[in-house]
């Protein structure tokens, strides 16, 4: 779907067209038929106030019943068409919602690695719940003004018919009033804005305290946390009330003004134009009728113009993120049988040097260790091995071949990721081990369960496989999060294994194990382990040392130097001493 203009009515009449011109051209269509059967009821309400005895009678108007059923079968047409209308455009609104939102999903989904780590999560959670369902207002009230205009034009209609001079008289006090409307219009924009603001700010102050809740209760930081949300409430609530002040004075003026139109309009009508009581009071209901339609369209447009700063932030995000989406997937490399080669590869985060002039050499089959100070560049090499991230300059060669934008995401398929996080969804663990392969067989989950010291543990859950991990897996410990994560990643069945300190929560039994499965599972896998304790670099049969974005050393670690035996039993040797060396 093309991306839509991102500001003003315009964008939002070409969003809403663009999603559902049928149903649009249905609406308009609707409310044709219903403001005719409206119109034409008034008309009838002539010869029907005559016959009541409301007038003299001419030779013309027919009998009472024919007349009321007339009427009465007008009136019911019209009720059907507003039902009809009605139920399109809540039909419409939410059709549309979905479908932005579905959108904007899609596109966070597939956006670039750099772009999505700059965004903020609240902001993003804030777009897709507040601002949509603001959006969804936004159109019901465009559709209603649609609505309103058919009705306002056939009660103009008629009330010219029964008086032009009137009706001219009355347009023209309507008119007067353009320039404060027009003024009230900007300000509903304004407050609109900074209502979207006010909300993004509270929605970031709940997203801190959820993640941070810990630290908050920690610190005794409740009652400031407090303190801080209900000053943003305040802040939202104050511009809410303001806009909604300011609507209900506008309103209020219109309503006298219309009101006060009609009860002198009705004495001219009478006593200056000599108009017959009947077509006289058939004129009044036109004109309220008229005027009511018209105080709803600005009162429409006023909301419209208030909702609309929420529509364009969506569309303007949608746009950007569409924008810079990850490039569409290429031929896929193939799997390393021979190496993965890091060829001066060099990557700015914002204005750090992340990573400097990287050459490196990571064997295939083997264990490479990556291993560094905080801040040394591992993450961002990490990020880079992933396809997540491109290297300002430089190149990845997978056995010779270069590692291209467009294969970034072909290239992922080949690759099982444990991330420092270990990560779970709010699902049961059948669903969360399947995230990785969703074909994989009860056999396979359990045959990855074993090799990541897993299986025991969830066996002795109540519900197994199926026990729900809670939100980000927090029903669980640190250590068994980290081993369902490794589970994951194998049961992948990966050409390359990268463990992001995978193992940081376990204990040292528990470590073991793991350490005994990798070493068989190299036989099948490139394993690359970015680390700091020493029993996990002590593994490595390569080792590759980061200091400050550059490799500070490099070289053959202690399983690749045929060290025998293990550390089964108590601490670990330290890692061997690597050589000195920028390249490979």
């Amino acid at each position: 779907m093309n991306p839509a203009p991102a500001t003003g009515i315009p964008a939002l009449i070409a969003t809403t067209a663009q999603h559902g011109r049928a149903r649009l051209a249905a609406i308009a269509l609707i409310t044709l038929l219903s403001a005719a059967a409206e119109g034409a009821g008034l008309v009838l309400m002539v010869p029907l106030l005559r016959i009541l005895g409301v007038g003299p009678i001419t030779p013309h108007d027919t009998g009472l019943g024919v007349v009321l059923a007339g009427y009465l079968i007008l009136v019911a047409c019209a009720a059907l068409s507003t039902r009809a209308r009605t139920v399109s455009i809540h039909a419409l609104r939410i059709e549309l919602v979905d479908d932005l939102k579905c959108r904007l999903h899609d596109a966070l989904l597939r956006l670039d690695w750099a772009v999505f780590q700059s965004l903020r999560g609240s902001d993003v959670t804030d777009v897709l719940s507040a601002d949509l369902n603001r959006t969804g207002q936004c159109v019901e009230r465009l559709a209603a003004l649609l609505a309103g205009t058919g009705t306002a034009a056939i009660s103009l209609g008629i009330a010219t018919v029964l008086s032009p001079a009137l009706t001219l008289a009355a347009l023209t006090l309507f008119i007067a009033l353009t320039p404060i409307l027009r003024r009230q219009s900007r300000r509903a924009v304004d407050f609109g804005r900074r209502e979207t603001g006010a909300s993004r700010s509270a929605q970031a102050i709940v997203a801190d305290d959820l993640t941070g809740l810990r630290l908050i209760r920690g610190f005794g930081a409740e009652q400031d946390r407090s303190d801080r949300y209900r000053s943003a409430l305040a802040g939202q609530r104050r511009l809410q009330m303001d806009f909604l002040k300011e609507a209900a004075n506008a309103d209020s003026l219109v309503r006298a003004l219309a009101v006060a139109a009609s009860a002198t309009g009705l004495v001219i009508a009478i006593r200056i134009f000599g108009m017959e009581t009947a077509r006289a009071l058939v004129f009044l209901l036109a004109f309220g009728r008229m005027a009511q339609a018209i105080a709803r369209l600005q009162d429409g447009w006023r909301r419209v113009a208030n909702l609309l700063p929420s529509f364009e932030a969506a569309i303007m995000l949608l746009n950007e993120w569409t924008a810079r989406a990850e490039p569409p997937a290429g031929p896929p490399p193939p799997a390393p049988s021979r190496d993965i080669r890091l060829c001066r590869v060099s990557l700015r985060r914002g204005r750090t040097q992340a990573l400097s002039e990287i050459d490196a050499v990571i064997p295939a089959n083997a264990i490479t260790a990556i291993a560094g100070p905080s801040g040394a560049g591992k993450s961002s090499l990490a990020d880079i091995l992933l396809g997540l991230l491109r290297p300002d300059t430089g190149q990845i060669l997978i056995d010779g071949h270069p590692l291209d934008p467009g294969s970034s995401a072909n290239w992922r398929h080949h690759i099982g990721y444990v991330p420092q996080d270990s990560f779970l969804f709010h699902d049961s663990i059948r669903a969360n081990l399947r995230l990785a392969r969703p074909d994989a067989t009860e056999e396979e989950l359990w045959t990855a369960l074993d090799l990541a010291a897993a299986a025991d543990m969830v066996r002795g859950l109540p519900d197994g496989l199926d026990h729900v991990a809670g939100d980000r897996g927090e029903r669980l410990s640190g250590g068994q999060r980290q081993r369902l994560a490794l589970a994951r990643a194998l049961v992948r069945r990966p050409s390359v294994l990268i463990l992001d300190e995978a193992t940081a929560a376990l204990d040292a039994g528990t470590e073991d194990r793991i350490l005994d499965s990798l070493r068989n599972l190299k036989r099948q896998m490139t394993i690359v382990i970015i680390a700091h304790r020493p029993r996990m670099l002590h593994e490595a049969d390569h080792l590759i040392l980061l200091d400050g974005g550059r490799v500070a050393a490099w070289g053959a670690g202690a399983a690749g130097r045929g060290r025998a035996g293990g550390g089964r039993g108590g601490a670990p040797p330290p890692p061997p001493a690597v050589a000195a060396g920028p390249g490979v």
